[in-house]
């Protein structure tokens, strides 16, 4: 069923309701209005919501807004997802440069982030063993560290204090960089649901992050997802209580 009245066209779902909203809005805006006026803006769980979301913005002739975005704040340790206390990041770091830095690196004494895909040494984290930290100097992507150290140690290496940083600046040397267990999230959805990516259909070449340090997700006229610039300005599709009909 769709209804089109005035700035907003309405499309009635068995799973959500989705409301494309024709004001022009940056993502958080844009997910203000939703949270207020609506429950916040649209997410996409499965196949029926994807259908469902195609209703509301067939007739539209540009992108819109999703509650898609990329978590550049959700930095944690990969041991038990422990949470930071400490912080050792380095002038202007975090910066997600490029757009795919979701891993964590100590460079010198200090931390960056990092995209996962390069080859650096690493550290690991031996919990019950007598030194707690050892250091690997052959490289691997921040994925194969973590594999290595969970099946020959504990996880990768934890940093709860200045005293640990300290240590561990002093075993890397001559090294100059060397993964830590730092990672943060990609994807998330606004209403903190977490994505399924097999939910998602992305546009070729997407996502691309390039430039985008701070990526937010758009739904085209066909339902298919790319990123954009947060800051952009677009019509966006807010979200309702789901309701389900026999």
């Amino acid at each position: 069923m769709f209804l089109s009245t005035g700035f907003c066209s309405y499309t009635r779902g068995t799973l959500r309701d989705y409301v494309l909203i024709q004001e022009q809005k940056t993502w958080d805006e844009a997910q203000a209005y939703c949270r207020k006026n609506h429950i916040d803006l649209a997410t996409i769980q499965n196949n029926e919501d994807s259908a469902n979301l195609q209703e509301a913005v067939y007739k539209m002739t540009k992108i819109a807004w999703i509650g898609l975005y990329n978590d550049i704040n959700s930095w944690r340790w990969s041991y038990q997802d422990e949470k930071i206390t400490f912080q050792s990041w380095n002038t202007g770091e975090p910066n997600n440069f490029n757009g795919h830095e979701e891993c964590g690196l100590m460079y010198d004494s200090t931390w960056n982030d990092w995209s996962y895909s390069a080859l650096f040494p690493f550290f690991c984290y031996n919990e019950n063993g007598t030194n707690r930290f050892v250091f690997i100097s052959y490289t691997k992507t921040w994925k194969e560290a973590q594999s290595y150290c969970r099946h020959y140690y504990t996880d990768l290496v934890i940093i709860r204090n200045q005293t640990e940083n300290n240590q561990l600046t002093m075993m890397m040397q001559p090294h100059a960089s060397a993964w830590i267990g730092l990672f943060r999230d990609v994807w998330k959805w606004s209403d903190a649901t977490n994505v399924s990516t097999s939910s998602l259909s992305w546009m070729t070449g997407q996502p691309d992050m390039i430039r985008l340090q701070r990526p937010c997700g758009v739904s085209d006229s066909s339902g298919l997802i790319s990123d954009q610039l947060c800051s952009n300005v677009l019509p966006f599709l807010c979200m309702d209580r789901r309701k389900f009909y026999v």
